[in-house]
């Protein structure tokens, strides 16, 4: 991503929690190059950002895994508990597969290795910033259940959905006439029209939508098939929040979070 990034937003509320007043103020510095209009809170240790998280609204927060009286781990996982589901970025100058683990537990969006520059914190807010805007989703599947399944999964992305679902390939084509989706998540096997006949008939749209394969077969000459008639990912059944955070920073063009490279 180059340094000329340009965000179209009214501005972001945000809460940083580090001990240290250098990072701290390292981390407004890094804040004053964003062309996104931003209001910093800081807190300078664990408790003091459990305090403030829990009485005010934030969109983002960055948490330092190490501090005084309580730990930005334990701060989050008492956030969470108490149903907080603000975007959320844990910061450290290390990282152990422990915390990695601790930090996809708890819903964490990513990792920032200290110390930062300004594109790094410029990234993680142009990801913000898109993740918000919500997607508009199809599922197609001819399973009442799978469907349901599905559109659990996206729900607990970190991605906002704007859901709707289809049982054929027929309502499907209808649907996305009507509505337009962004995104398609088709099943390759259906009774009637296919998947690979569904995604053929749906990348003739002047502007198509991305298609997500669905199986929970791996067939080469069938998957061969659909990428050659234009399916733009797979996603093999059963699949979790975290494959489809994976293939939609893909798809979007969005930088990856460290704590997906490092998974």
């Amino acid at each position: 991503m180059s340094d000329d990034i340009s965000f179209d937003s009214e501005g972001l509320n945000i809460i940083v929690a580090d001990d240290s007043s250098a990072v701290r103020m390292a981390f407004a510095r890094a804040c004053g190059h964003s062309p996104v209009p931003l209001s910093v809170t800081e807190a300078h240790d664990g408790m003091d950002f459990a305090e403030k998280f829990r009485n005010s609204q934030f969109d983002l927060a960055f948490i330092d895994v190490i501090m005084p009286g309580m730990s930005g781990i334990d701060a989050l996982a008492q956030a969470r508990s108490a149903g907080v589901k603000t975007f959320s970025v844990l910061m450290s100058t290390n990282v152990t597969d422990e915390v990695m683990q601790l930090a996809k537990k708890l819903r964490a969006y990513d990792f920032l290795r200290k110390p930062f520059t300004p594109i790094d914190l410029a990234n993680i807010i142009n990801n913000y910033l898109r993740l918000r805007q919500g997607i508009g989703a199809l599922i197609v599947d001819d399973s009442s259940t799978v469907r349901r399944v599905v559109g659990k999964v996206l729900e607990s992305s970190h991605f906002g959905f704007r859901i709707s679902d289809a049982a054929d390939g027929e309502t499907a084509l209808r649907m996305n006439a009507d509505s337009a989706p962004e995104i398609v998540f088709l099943d390759i096997n259906m009774p009637g029209l296919d998947g690979i006949a569904t995604l053929k008939r749906l990348k003739e749209n002047a502007t198509p939508p991305r298609v997500v394969l669905m199986s929970s077969e791996q067939s080469g000459d069938k998957l061969n098939e659909a990428f050659e008639a234009g399916a733009d990912a797979f996603l093999k059944k059963p699949f979790y929040p975290a494959d489809v955070d994976g293939v939609l920073h893909r798809l979007l063009g969005l930088n990856p979070p460290y704590l997906t490279k490092a998974a």
